[in-house]
């Protein structure tokens, strides 16, 4: 699309005036506001991090409540696999928002990353106006690219529409924009068809990129996505010892583990190879009963080589790293310091800076 190169636009909220702002704990009394008017946590502090991710599944969907009146209607005709979410939907996914607001008070979240699906940015809205906390579009969380979708290109909205998404919710957006047109983080699933085997692998790969960025920022993020990626998440947290044998509609997991100040954690070493503590909601969990010692030990061993096999996938996926994904880095990097980007890529910069598009009424994204 022609938009690699472009250093980070300025985050510019197009939430009312009205928006609550996130309270700060105790302990966040000399954090800086943020650049989309939240409260963010400078990296490089002398105290040991609460590292702290959520991986939540979107809403109820339209599509799968009422199937046959979405596949007939206008909307569905055109989306047949990317519809919104139903009205107990975006209230369920309201009541979420006030349950992460608690935690949000707690470990203080920067920003939301986000599958390019209507359901998930419906989803991820009501979190991010509730937060007061901007959303990333990032393709790599996207649906499993089933057979049943079509071959050409994932079926979600384009980045044109996209942008026109942004605009009707109201949201917060990371993403740069040009022309109208979102620039979309992450790439497309390799190929088509991809098997639930090889969208949990890419959403292991991704979140690997997340955890390490949260690690190197002192900040945490909150992902928005699909069921197989909190099933993914799940299991690969509890190191193989429990299975997702429901998920409902927004269930979600949080992940912590502590980061001491001094740990320099290598670009090479598994972040899966962790030890993390684990919650659940709105989750149906199988875990083993209580194993003799060689079971356990087993069992590890075979956590450790999906680990490694894991961090293979890790490496490959770096070395098809893109200026986007430099730009990716940046742009999270920018939201968790809460100040503009200051690592611009001056190999190759850009011939003009890309400014964000106003619409008609004169807002932003």
């Amino acid at each position: 699309m022609g938009y690699e190169g472009l250093e980070p636009a300025p985050l510019t909220s197009t939430t009312s005036p009205t928006t609550p702002q996130a309270k700060s704990s105790p302990s966040d009394a000399a954090k800086p506001t943020g650049c989309c008017g939240g409260i963010f946590r400078r990296g490089g502090s002398n105290k040991a991090f609460e590292q702290t991710l959520v991986m939540l599944r979107h809403s109820e969907r339209l599509d799968q409540m009422d199937p046959e009146g979405y596949k007939n209607s206008e909307m569905g005709q055109k989306f047949p696999f990317d519809g919104p979410l139903t009205k107990a939907g975006v209230q369920l996914a309201a009541k979420v928002a006030q349950e992460l607001k608690k935690l949000h008070d707690q470990v203080g979240f920067a920003m939301i990353a986000c599958s390019p699906y209507l359901r998930c940015l419906e989803t991820a809205a009501e979190v991010s106006k509730l937060l007061d906390i901007p959303i990333m579009m990032d393709q790599e969380l996207g649906e499993v690219w089933e057979k049943a979708m079509p071959k050409s290109a994932p079926p979600h909205r384009s980045p044109a529409e996209l942008g026109q998404v942004a605009m009707d919710l109201n949201i917060q957006v990371a993403n740069p924009m040009m022309d109208g047109a979102l620039k979309l983080f992450g790439k497309p699933p390799l190929r088509h068809p991809e098997d639930l085997e090889a969208g949990h692998k890419r959403y292991l790969v991704r979140i690997d990129n997340y955890i390490r960025l949260s690690a190197k920022t002192k900040q945490n993020f909150i992902l928005v996505g699909h069921a197989a990626a909190v099933a993914a998440t799940l299991n690969i947290f509890e190191r193989g010892i429990a299975e997702m044998e429901k998920t409902e509609y927004c269930a979600y997991i949080i992940a912590r583990r502590q980061v001491k100040a001094d740990a320099t954690e290598s670009d090479d070493e598994p972040v899966y190879a962790a030890h993390w503590s684990i919650e659940s909601q709105r989750c149906a969990v199988s875990s083993d009963p209580p194993m003799e010692d060689y079971m356990k030990k087993t069992v590890e061993n075979m956590h450790m080589d999906y680990v490694q096999e894991t961090n293979e996938a890790v490496c490959a996926r770096k070395d098809r790293r893109t200026k986007t994904d430099r730009l990716f880095d940046s742009t999270v990097k920018a939201i968790a310091a809460g100040i503009p980007d200051e690592n611009k890529d001056t190999e190759n910069p850009p011939k003009e800076e890309a400014k964000p598009q106003e619409s008609a009424g004169g807002r932003r994204v």
